[in-house]
């Protein structure tokens, strides 16, 4: 599945995903809905998400004790920011609306997860 079409489905999965970042093999891809600014610039996103990404790998420390992490999501005042990992060379991303049903956006980016690992 091309990163297009992955971010294009995202999209389509809730209104209220502002931005979709895919870190995979040392490099970030991102993309904001169209019609929408970011918060950050493009250098504070790339930090971010280099941090998310650290974040990300220092959970996985504690998988022997209690097993591998599924997401994180930290809620600020104006968005919400949910990371997961997609395969072993590839996280997800995603900033959404404040507003957004976190909980409903999973759900359907767990599903989404197996049919893009299905396509590689």
């Amino acid at each position: 599945m091309t990163l297009e079409k992955i971010f294009d489905e995202i999209f389509n999965i809730d209104i209220n995903i502002r931005y979709i970042g895919i870190y995979r093999n040392g490099k970030l891809y991102g993309k904001v809905r169209k019609g929408l600014k970011t918060y950050l610039d493009e250098k504070e996103t790339k930090k971010s998400i280099t941090e998310a990404v650290r974040r990300w790998e220092e959970r996985r420390e504690w998988e022997p004790k209690i097993g591998r992490p599924i997401y994180s999501q930290t809620m600020y005042e104006k968005v919400k920011r949910i990371t997961m990992q997609i395969d072993e060379k590839t996280i997800l991303l995603l900033s959404t609306d404040i507003e957004a049903e976190h909980e409903k956006i999973l759900l359907r980016i767990l599903d989404f997860k197996k049919k893009i690992i299905d396509s590689s």
